[in-house]
């Protein structure tokens, strides 16, 4: 089955909660699905470094609003 969607490292395929191979292609991505019936499922879960990547920008923010309240607590 083609699926039309940009591949990204975190897509998965499933069938009946089985792991599938996903085969990336420069128009989506390629998924080979045994025959007989099932539920196909396609999920996008983040990896690590994006993790890690929001992490960072979430105390990043936090500093940045914890240095702003500062500031403007020492001028008053």
């Amino acid at each position: 089955i083609h699926v039309n969607t940009a591949y990204f490292p975190g897509w998965s395929a499933y069938v009946n909660n089985t792991k599938l191979a996903i085969i990336p292609t420069s128009k989506g991505m390629n998924v080979s699905i045994p025959s007989g019936s099932g539920v196909f499922t396609m999920k996008l879960f983040q990896t690590p470094l994006e993790i890690v990547s929001n992490a960072l920008s979430v105390l990043a923010f936090l500093g940045l609003l914890i240095g702003i309240i500062k500031i403007s607590s020492r001028r008053k």
